[in-house]
């Protein structure tokens, strides 16, 4: 059956409720397409291989062949930026490389070590009368 909405409702109206009622029934019980997510979509782009002219840079980085994916060129193109300086690129290279984990477990250490050597107020001002 051809046709725009306009035929469908013509067609619908022919039919009983029962028969409504019937196709509605077998419409429900049908699969449904499944969508990707973004997410998805994402991680297969983010696995797939990369691009034959991107796989000399990423040899020259030491990037072993099974290794060459979307994901290696975009952590070749943040240690690129952070090379040049761009900071953003340095702390995310470093969240990347597990160095910005360490440094903030290292500076809870100092936080502990100076809290530690504080004397404790008492509530006291001006010293003990």
């Amino acid at each position: 059956m051809a046709g725009g909405p306009g035929k469908i409702n013509e067609y619908n109206q022919s039919l009983t409720p029962e028969q409504r009622k019937a196709n509605a029934r077998k419409a429900a019980k049908r699969p449904r397409k499944k969508t990707k997510l973004i997410r998805d979509i994402a991680k297969i782009i983010n696995d797939a291989p990369a691009q034959a002219s991107a796989r000399d840079s990423l040899a020259k980085l030491g990037i072993p062949e099974g290794d060459m994916t979307n994901a290696a060129l975009i952590a070749a193109a943040v240690f690129r930026a952070a090379w040049e300086g761009d900071m953003r690129a340095v702390e995310k290279w470093e969240r990347y490389v597990g160095q910005a984990d360490e440094q903030q477990r290292h500076d809870g250490m100092l936080a502990d070590l100076i809290d530690g050597l504080k004397e404790p107020d008492d509530g006291q001002e001006g010293g003990a009368e």
